[in-house]
């Protein structure tokens, strides 16, 4: 008897054996998706700032940090520590700070009391276009450099289809659609301070632009101290800018390569019927 059970046994695993074998492409296969899946892409193109055509030198020079563009005429700066001495990074013009990631970052006026409504802008094509009902995650850091009187809160991210700007230095007209809490005062000159939202795509967006889009009377700006040739003003370093489909929304992968493999049918056929073999067997 015990050498009939054996035998079965035998037979049932390796009939199991070939049978992992031969699915084993299929359940691979899904367990990359899977893990395809648990990590979502950044859709920012160079989200640190870290690769450049060259080291900056002057103002204005944020399009070095490609594809990243000035979307008005006022100046939006680009920070490197392969810079001079005014577009460092740790030490430059406006203040001391290293990188939150890298050795590189950008940097924009948010509020002028010399200029009302002067504001900068930074903006970048994303790497795909936004899926309409889909919810984006968005997070970015800025820090206040260390020479300006003046923090501002309302700093915002606004999508759009295409490419938006204008021929001067004045506030944009749009609504972005992630703005800083009013609760998460922006005023932090040594640290990294992190923005963060949610949005529903409306479909086809492909572009981010970052920057203040209120105007002066509602920006939430409070006085700092500070001195240098930034006072009156409020400006920010930005670095580590991502967006990426939140997981609430990413649909999981169907199973098709291994539909066959469930709880209740887990094993083939065959050994289905050399386990009714063995029992057989053994009331004999």
């Amino acid at each position: 008897m015990y050498n009939i059970v054996q035998r079965v046994y035998l037979c049932v695993m390796r009939d199991l054996f070939s049978y992992c074998v031969k699915h084993l492409f299929s359940i691979i296969i899904l367990s990359v998706c899977f893990t395809c899946n648990t990590y979502a892409q950044n859709l920012i193109p160079n989200p640190s700032f870290e690769i450049y055509s060259s080291c900056p030198n002057t103002i204005n020079q944020i399009p070095l940090a490609v594809p990243w563009t000035n979307p008005t005429i006022g100046t939006s700066e680009y920070f490197n520590q392969c810079g001079t001495s005014l577009f460092g990074v740790p030490s430059n013009s406006i203040g001391y700070q290293y990188a939150k990631n890298g050795v590189a970052y950008g940097g924009f006026y948010t509020y002028n009391a010399f200029f009302p409504n002067s504001r900068d802008y930074m903006q970048t094509i994303l790497n795909d276009t936004l899926i309409a009902g889909r919810k984006y995650c968005v997070r970015f850091y800025v820090s206040l450099a260390n020479e300006m009187q003046y923090a501002t809160t309302t700093i915002g991210a606004y999508f759009s289809p295409t490419a938006v700007g204008s021929g001067n230095y004045y506030l944009l007209p749009y609504t972005p659609q992630v703005v800083n809490s009013l609760s998460n005062p922006l005023t932090d000159t040594l640290g990294w301070i992190l923005i963060s939202g949610k949005f529903v795509a409306v479909g086809g967006e492909q572009y981010i632009t970052i920057g203040n889009f209120n105007n002066d009377g509602n920006s939430d700006t409070s006085f700092v101290g500070g001195n240098g040739w930034g006072n009156n003003a409020s400006y920010y370093y930005i670095d580590s800018v991502t967006v990426v489909e939140c997981s609430d929304t990413v649909k999981p992968i169907t199973p098709v390569l291994i539909s066959s493999i469930t709880l209740p049918n887990i094993l083939p056929q065959t050994m289905m019927d050399q386990m009714m073999y063995l029992q057989l067997q053994v009331k004999t």
